[in-house]
């Protein structure tokens, strides 16, 4: 019988899922890496299913994980992008049908159904990855280079910031309204990604404190502070998550011993990928030059810093490469088990 080498082997990929993860943040991402295809969607939603067919007219669509488990040996990777709640179960299910799987953040609700998720890939032999595409993002691995160049000299304090202003959540918009015992608020959601980043920088912190807020009124939290300390390097790291803010500050602001790095803008990738552009495209994830950010020294820009290309297709190259030649997986699940410890310890201190 004829083996195909790990570089010929495609990967047959089944998305859970059809919302907006699913259709804008994996399904032309999964397409669109070499050595992958989507092979199948689940999706009760009509009108998900006709998207699916005008766009992916080869991709099977199934109505329910039941069905689609059915012909679980025809797939090598489950890729879970589903209501927060449902994440642990659905991961549990699809690693017992002795799939590999992806699950979108937050990994899951606590840090013990990580641990759990973690232990069962584990005695499968099977990969389990959180979905944390924002280390991909362009301004991260700008920031990342100025870290690695030491550009700022010492760094001591970095503020991150995903805010956004909405008097009323969007229709449909279950993360807005949903409590968060159900997986809803804002620290499962842009919280996830901030402190996801913080992690892969600087590993865990010393000691953390914060505030969840509730502004207006919808049962669940929309304001979020977080800082973390690291003792070693006296380091800060303050983190900003809000749905009501007016005046959104920069998306990161580095400062150190010799200067600061200050990114205004965040990735273009979202947007770019909701005007329709194709991750294949060769002008995706790049950004303007008159969006680079800015080197500070005594006060004065004295340079702009080249935004390195977003690049959430990284994401699944690697997956590709842990599940067939053995390589780490993009992101451990040991770093979602430590972000939801630091979101646990949180919730207990506010």
């Amino acid at each position: 019988m004829h083996h195909k080498s790990s570089i010929e082997k495609i990967l047959s990929v089944v998305l859970i899922g059809y919302g907006t993860g699913g259709s804008i943040f994996h399904a032309p991402f999964i397409n669109a890496c070499q050595g992958m295809k989507l092979a199948a969607v689940v999706t009760s939603n009509p009108e998900r299913q006709k998207s699916i067919k005008q766009s992916y007219p080869h991709t099977r669509i199934y109505d329910s994980m039941e069905a689609m488990l059915k012909d679980k040996d025809q797939f090598h990777l489950a890729v879970i992008t589903t209501p927060n709640r449902l994440h642990h179960d659905q991961a549990k299910t699809c690693l017992e049908a002795g799939l590999h799987v992806v699950v979108d953040k937050p990994f899951c609700l606590t840090a013990a159904q990580a641990e759990e998720l973690i232990t069962l890939a584990e005695a499968r032999g099977k990969i389990v990855a959180p979905y944390h595409n924002r280390r991909f993002d362009s301004d991260f691995l700008t920031l990342k280079t100025v870290l690695d160049e030491n550009l700022v000299g010492k760094p001591f304090r970095l503020e991150s910031r995903i805010e956004r202003y909405r008097s009323k959540p969007k229709p449909g918009g279950w993360r807005e309204t949903t409590c968060a015992e159900e997986g809803g608020g804002v620290l499962y959601d842009l919280g996830s990604h901030l402190i996801d980043q913080a992690l892969a920088l600087f590993g865990v912190p010393d000691d953390i404190y914060g505030k969840l807020q509730e502004r207006r009124g919808l049962g669940v939290e929309d304001d979020l502070f977080l800082a973390f300390n690291y003792k070693a390097s006296n380091l800060q790291v303050h983190l900003y998550a809000s749905m009501v803010c007016l005046g959104a500050g920069p998306r990161f602001n580095l400062s150190g011993s010799r200067g600061a790095f200050i990114k205004e803008k965040g990735c273009p990738q979202e947007d770019m990928l909701r005007a329709g552009i194709s991750p294949a495209d060769s002008q995706f994830g790049l950004e303007p030059a008159s969006d680079w950010g800015s080197l500070l020294v005594d006060g004065l820009e004295r340079a702009k810093v080249e935004t390195a290309a977003g690049n959430w297709l990284a994401y699944y190259q690697g997956m590709r490469l842990a599940i067939l030649d053995g390589a780490p997986p993009p992101v451990s699940p040991m770093d979602a088990w430590q972000g939801l410890k630091i979101m646990e310890k949180l919730r207990e201190t506010c």
